[in-house]
């Protein structure tokens, strides 16, 4: 059963980076990238305190980089392709300083709203229940986001109309 990004909390978003360990396609949401490096970083911060010495607490440590360098990498490529850019861009990593920065802005920068060439919005999780009638100038109220039945755009708004068509709610 398909749960909304929003509504999933950040350990079941590191478990989803795991099971998604090798899937380089598809999108991957701001709080789903972030949540899986964040954890990650904990968990390390608790490797490195659960072992009795530094030589068992780096071993832990280099465990848990092996594991979880192919997940982050995927995260990272599914994050890139939310906000419109292709997954090669990570190589620009690799230049110091402005390619950190690029890819910084990118990571914090909102997704792309609606489809793109890479998949579907991650967090339009309740898109598919927008009605078939798009004769209608009503629009539905689908928690977090209004979808206009008119012209199906979407936003997250509390407005009283929709800001593309002009349909009332």
């Amino acid at each position: 059963m398909f749960q909304n990004i929003e509504a999933q909390n950040p350990f079941q978003l590191y478990g989803k980076g795991f099971r998604l360990y090798a899937s380089f396609n598809g999108r991957a949401s701001r709080k789903e990238y972030w949540s899986f490096h964040l954890v990650n970083a904990g968990v390390a911060f608790l490797l490195l305190i659960i072992g009795n010495s530094p030589e068992v607490g780096l071993t832990l440590l280099a465990l848990l980089f092996f594991g979880s360098i192919i997940p982050g990498t995927a995260v990272l490529v599914r994050r890139l392709h939310d906000v419109g850019q292709s997954g090669w861009w990570v190589l620009i990593g690799w230049i110091p300083l402005i390619g950190n920065l690029i890819l910084l802005i990118w990571l914090v920068s909102k997704g792309v709203k609606g489809p793109n060439q890479y998949g579907e919005d991650p967090l339009n999780g309740t898109e598919h229940l927008a009605t078939e009638n798009n004769h209608s100038k009503t629009v539905k109220r689908l928690t977090p986001w209004y979808i206009c039945d008119n012209c199906n755009t979407q936003y997250d708004s509390d407005d009283n109309f929709c800001r593309s068509c002009g349909a009332t709610l």
